[in-house]
């Protein structure tokens, strides 16, 4: 009995340390976050141009957050 015990123990164990050491989905957080800094620097460079650049400055950021809010 105690050595089903000790084999479901370790089990369990590995199969916890394999889910920490995981990096499932960290490429596309890193790709979402050089996307968003290059958004970022374009707004940044289009908005000191015009007043075209301040509309696209705004439409850019009511998408964004749009796309990161929750409810909709």
């Amino acid at each position: 009995m105690s050595d089903k015990l000790l084999q479901a123990q370790v089990a369990f164990a590995c199969f916890i340390d394999r889910i920490r050491k995981s990096e499932f989905g960290q490429g596309s957080a890193e790709y979402a976050g050089v996307i968003v800094v290059a958004v970022i620097l374009v707004v940044a460079l289009a908005s000191s141009a015009s007043d075209w650049g301040q509309n696209m400055a705004n439409e850019i950021g009511n998408r964004i957050a749009k796309i990161f809010s929750f409810g909709g």
